[in-house]
């Protein structure tokens, strides 16, 4: 029996089920704005006005910050020296987080 206390499978997982979690947040509204739906910034302000988009955004995006920060942490690993990964680590962590505060704030605020 498999049991995810392995954080490599974990990890694994979290990239595996965020993809999709991405995709269905965001393709809708990359589509919506290529086919000319949204031109104008009132048009985007209406639509994600709306219970249903605000909360497909707010899984959009926790679902962002968890596949970037596995992804993150990869590339850190795998190619900054190990002298400089606690400050890489840091910084990344930090201007992660601050985007997902940030998005959160302009979809949640207005």
């Amino acid at each position: 029996m498999v049991y995810l206390k392995n954080s490599g499978l974990r990890d694994w997982w979290i990239q595996r089920i965020t993809s999709p979690l991405i995709t269905i947040a965001f393709m809708p509204l990359i589509m919506m704005w290529l086919m000319g739906y949204l031109p104008t910034p009132y048009d985007w302000y209406v639509l994600l006005s709306e219970p249903m988009w605000r909360g497909l955004t707010l899984v959009g995006l926790v679902a962002y910050y968890f596949h970037v920060r596995i992804g993150l942490w990869v590339v850190l690993t795998d190619y900054i020296p190990r002298t400089y990964q606690g400050y890489a680590t840091f910084l990344g962590e930090f201007l992660l987080l601050a985007h997902l505060v940030v998005g959160l704030y302009f979809i949640w605020s207005f």
